[in-house]
């Protein structure tokens, strides 16, 4: 996938599987970049936040029209991945945490919430918060039509 069909997939949702913030840095910078973690770096002090790169505290990870995200305290929010369970708000520099970089607590039953959001043709319905099960995310795919091929009934 070059970085033009990269961008088109992140802005339609149409992929066949839920996005991570490699596809984003990966459609802006061209192609394999350095690590999330030295890309939030130099993004931060881009634009003038401190960067420490040492944990403490996390945030959840939920999805958002077919993507990856988690929230910040200052009500920001940021592309992640599950291959990288990091948090940097760009928005505030995680004022609230000094500065410091936060892990990120992905569902232990990721894949299967993937597979049932993927069933959904509209990247705007692909959405899951913490507390929802994957037998929810069913019901309401069966709630609108779709059966377990994504296809409608």
């Amino acid at each position: 996938m070059n970085a033009t069909d990269r961008i088109t997939w992140a802005k339609t949702g149409k992929g066949t599987r839920i996005g991570t913030v490699f596809d984003m840095v990966s459609a802006l910078r061209g192609g394999d970049g350095p690590t999330l973690m030295v890309w939030l770096m130099r993004q931060a002090h881009g634009v003038g936040f401190d960067f420490d790169p040492h944990t403490r505290g996390s945030v959840r990870a939920e999805i958002n029209h077919g993507r990856w995200i988690a929230r910040c305290a200052c009500g920001g929010a940021e592309d992640v991945a599950p291959a990288e369970p990091v948090f940097y708000c760009l928005s505030c520099g995680n004022a609230d945490n000094d500065g410091r970089v936060m892990t990120i607590e992905f569902p232990v039953d990721r894949a299967a919430i993937e597979e049932a959001l993927l069933k959904r043709p509209e990247m705007e319905t692909r959405n899951w918060l913490p507390g929802e099960s994957v037998d929810d995310l069913i019901a309401e795919n069966r709630k609108h039509g779709l059966d377990s091929t994504g296809d409608a009934d």
